[in-house]
């Protein structure tokens, strides 16, 4: 049968019902385990993550036992694209 003969109903089996997303900084970690990334690399991804769900530079570094300014370093050089 020719593919564009199919309905949507043939193709409904495929799909799940209740398809669960995934946040984007749940999908940013696992790429990055997918990519092998480094465990630091991974660990300053932490620190973005951290600070984009709402805490300022001062807690996250204070909570990450970092300097301000190498927090500020890391995340002048993060391209979320």
């Amino acid at each position: 049968m020719p593919m564009n003969t199919l309905n949507s109903a043939t193709w409904s089996f495929f799909i799940p019902e209740e398809l669960e997303l995934f946040d984007l900084y749940e999908r940013w970690r696992r790429v990055a385990k997918i990519l092998k990334i480094s465990r630091t690399a991974r660990l300053r991804l932490d620190w973005i993550i951290y600070y984009y769900e709402g805490f300022n530079a001062t807690q996250t570094a204070r909570h990450y036992g970092i300097s301000r300014k190498t927090f500020y370093k890391w995340l002048r050089e993060f391209n979320t694209s």
